[in-house]
């Protein structure tokens, strides 16, 4: 959704606008590689498929443990179980040979052929950005909004990132990069948030809190977005949940 900045009051000029999307091409290429995973059983399944296969391998090594004088149950449990460990192993050679070929699919459209994403970390220059303001003023970043929702908005969204601890002035025309940047639980410095699991727990929140879909936050490309965008889808949906409750 598109910001009419004119009903905000004077703001500083953004810093420089950083981008951490990779070539257009290769984002094409790996959003085309998710979808198509998201439907395939090992998507839906993997993880309990990787459950099961670790609990037969520990009851494949119970029974060789167990020594060649078990009892009858305890030999066939144990073949029982070896059985079921090579059909999972079966089963996701064929899955990973099945994104094998996807992937050389994609490669012969695209004309490439890519492991991963090479999206850059831009900690370093959020870092120099955010050295060079003020310190954070609870009183200054609420007159920034517009109104009295977005200004709540803004400081409960604040409230809801549990990484937010660089201390410094965030305004609603920086980049959401800026927004998602503070002490990471990895490496224990402040740095940019790229972990999926912190990421989708701040989703989740998102949703409880202000009943934004899951899927519209998916859609947000942090290097396109800006955090005045994002307060005002959050108070858009809560609005209309409210007027709908």
């Amino acid at each position: 959704m598109a910001v009419d900045w004119n009903k905000y009051p004077p703001l500083p000029e953004p810093p420089e606008h950083l981008v951490w999307r990779d070539t257009p091409e290769r984002e094409a290429y790996w959003n085309e590689l998710r979808e198509r995973e998201k439907s395939g059983w090992l998507a839906r399944h993997g993880c309990f498929a990787y459950l099961f296969l670790l609990a037969t391998g520990v009851g494949i090594m119970s029974v060789v443990l167990s020594g060649i004088h078990a009892d009858w149950f305890t030999r066939l449990l144990g073949i029982t179980l070896a059985a079921a460990f090579m059909a999972v192993l079966v089963f996701h050679a064929a899955s990973w040979s099945g994104i094998l070929i996807l992937k050389l699919r994609l490669a012969a459209k695209y004309g490439f052929y890519m492991f991963r994403l090479h999206r850059p970390n831009l900690s370093r220059k959020i870092g120099e950005i955010l050295a060079g303001r003020s310190d954070f003023d609870a009183a200054a970043f609420h007159d920034l909004w517009p109104s009295e929702e977005y200004a709540q908005v803004a400081a409960e969204l604040l409230e809801l990132c549990s990484w937010h601890t660089c201390g410094k002035m965030l305004y609603p025309n920086d980049q959401l990069l800026l927004f998602f940047y503070g002490k990471t639980v990895s490496l224990g410095r402040n740095a940019m948030i790229l972990d999926p699991g912190l990421l989708m727990d701040f989703y989740e929140l998102i949703e409880e809190y202000f009943y934004l879909p899951l899927d519209r936050l998916d859609e947000i490309d942090f290097d396109r977005v800006s955090f005045a965008e994002l307060v005002e889808m959050c108070a858009d949906y809560r609005s209309r949940h409210d007027r709908n409750a």
